[in-house]
């Protein structure tokens, strides 16, 4: 297997294990370690958290983080970058806790036409209920996404979104020397 296709198997084994809105997802018990919090909060918390945990996703897969989801909430409210009271909203730019946290990673915006190179994105689409990001990946020139909510893992993102999903962006997480 490629080290690209050994990446993707992680992050998609990660994303699979916290789906915000699966009642096995890790992700509740995650959240309730790190705020202190029940249950019922932290299934709201996890209802709202889809960009940091795509981010964190990708980042994880790429190999730039070796702590766990939990730690990383930690490490983002110590440094101000969510509080604790909404660990679902970042504060601060994605560019800013890369630098901070020496990741070398450039963020490169594509449009859905046109070609892009293989690797990492996170894409945020609108819709009628609001926003929400995902995680995703070009395998064989071909944009597939792996959702933490109920568009699938894998696959193509014109079969993954739904008829009245918008794309915001579609962001490059390119690897800089």
């Amino acid at each position: 297997m490629s080290e690209i296709n050994e990446k993707v198997k992680k992050m998609n084994e990660f994303i699979e294990s916290h789906k915000q809105f699966s009642a096995d997802s890790l992700l509740y018990d995650d959240i309730i370690k790190t705020l202190g919090c029940d249950y019922v909060k932290a299934k709201f918390f996890a209802s709202l958290m889809c960009n940091v945990i795509s981010f964190y996703a990708i980042l994880y897969s790429m190999g730039y983080l070796s702590l766990s989801f939990s730690d990383f909430i930690k490490d983002l409210i110590k440094n101000g970058d969510v509080t604790k009271q909404k660990p679902y909203w970042l504060l601060t730019e994605k560019e800013t806790i890369l630098k901070r946290l020496n990741i070398p990673i450039k963020l490169d915006v594509y449009k859905l036409e046109q070609k892009k190179p293989e690797g990492f994105y996170q894409i945020k689409i609108s819709n009628y209920k609001g926003t929400h990001f995902m995680a995703g990946y070009v395998e064989n020139e071909n944009l597939k996404i792996s959702d933490t909510s109920f568009r699938g893992i894998g696959i193509g993102i014109e079969k993954g979104l739904a008829k009245d999903d918008k794309i915001i962006f579609i962001k490059h997480y390119k690897e800089v020397s």
